[in-house]
């Protein structure tokens, strides 16, 4: 597991939803992945998936969910014990995902694949879904206002051009600038403001959120 300067774990989510199909032996296995946020929009995606395709002999599933990937849970979906579900979360977690739901329906083709084709099977159509998919990282953004002088403008600007994102900037007597900063990256911003300064600049943080 990696973790940023913040001490944080290095997260990732997908960035859109995407769908790839094996067969093996005459079965259909076919994958899709969801980004999710919550238990309830996991399960609606199941049931859909299960009303959408009522004559699947499966709907495997697994997902992680949460800053910390904590949220975690797979079903079989009576395919024998640990066979289906499993691997796919295995495969979730060794490319450190979270906030993503991963399906895999199966057709049965006739040929039964014992335990060990059956693990391989799922495992090969989780990888095949993920394959090439854009991954984006969960990080960590201080919500701040920061007040400078007129003559500090230049200075903040060039601080704050990479690792922020500026909301907007309110002139009066001095400047004002609504901005988002990486987490990691604030006490190094901070640090630097004030030498620059000589102390004499605010910097209020009105919290902290996670996101994409």
């Amino acid at each position: 597991m990696c973790y940023n300067e913040a001490g944080e774990k290095r997260m990732k989510s997908i960035s859109h939803h995407a769908i790839a199909e094996i067969i093996i032996n005459k079965s259909r296995f076919i994958a899709r992945v969801f980004r999710i946020t919550s238990l309830d929009e996991a399960m609606k995606t199941i049931t859909e998936i299960r009303q959408n395709e009522p004559e699947a002999s499966h709907h495997c599933y697994a997902y992680v969910f949460g800053d910390g990937g904590e949220q975690q849970r797979f079903d079989d979906d009576h395919e024998p014990s640990r066979t289906a579900g499993l691997p796919l979360l295995s495969v979730l977690q060794k490319n450190e995902l979270t906030d993503v739901l991963l399906v895999v329906t199966r057709y049965f083709g006739g040929i039964k694949l014992g335990a060990g084709g059956l693990s391989r099977a799922y495992a090969q159509a989780a990888r095949t879904v993920l394959q090439g998919l854009e991954l984006c990282e969960k990080k960590s953004w201080a919500r701040c206002d920061i007040v400078v002088s007129y003559a500090m403008e230049k200075t903040l600007s060039h601080l704050l051009k990479e690792h922020c994102h500026i909301h907007h900037t309110d002139y009066s007597d001095a400047i004002k600038v609504h901005v988002d900063i990486q987490n990691e990256f604030l006490p190094d911003i901070q640090e630097q403001l004030n030498e620059r300064t000589a102390g004499k600049a605010q910097i209020i943080v009105h919290g902290i959120e996670r996101r994409y």
